[in-house]
């Protein structure tokens, strides 16, 4: 099967694809047998919605780099990273999660627990250094949200 699936559109072949001299319809860098997998049947039956997704990456990116603004402006958090952000994930190190944990009684899983409470989840239990987090698809209602809730969440202490 295939070791990983690149997705793009016709405009980009030419600058992305190499293609076999030996089998000119067989791209170079797709390792494995191209024409099997689920993942590959997925992958072409979801590509117009993940066309329709982008047309709005401008602003996904405005909202990572307002989450990152918010975020750092209120201390305890720092970037792992560059600025300015490029895309919607974004690693942070939380060094004021971890101080509450160390006095917290349900130490470092306090952090998952409460952010369930609020509605929020997908941060692994016991993580309260650092953590990955997506804006992507967010409302400007849900991001004001999720970023207050992680400065509230800080000040619990």
């Amino acid at each position: 099967g295939n070791a990983g699936i690149l997705a793009l559109g016709s405009d980009y072949k030419d600058k992305v694809l190499r293609f076999s001299k030996d089998n000119p319809i067989k791209p170079l860098e797709i390792l494995g047998c191209s024409t099997r997998g689920a993942a590959v049947v997925a992958l072409i039956s979801a590509f117009p919605h993940i066309k329709e997704r982008v047309k709005q990456w401008d602003r996904e990116v405005e909202h990572a780099r307002y989450a990152v603004s918010k975020l750092l402006g209120s201390g305890g958090f720092s970037l792992l990273g560059t600025l300015p952000k490029k895309h919607d994930l974004i690693a942070i190190e939380t060094p004021c999660y971890d101080e509450i944990a160390k006095a917290h009684k349900k130490k470092g899983y306090f952090l998952a627990k409460e952010l369930k409470s609020r509605g929020i989840v997908g941060i692994k239990p016991g993580r309260t250094k650092r953590f990955k987090f997506s804006t992507f698809g967010l409302s400007d209602a849900q991001l004001e949200y999720l970023v207050e809730t992680f400065i509230d969440i800080k000040n619990i202490i």
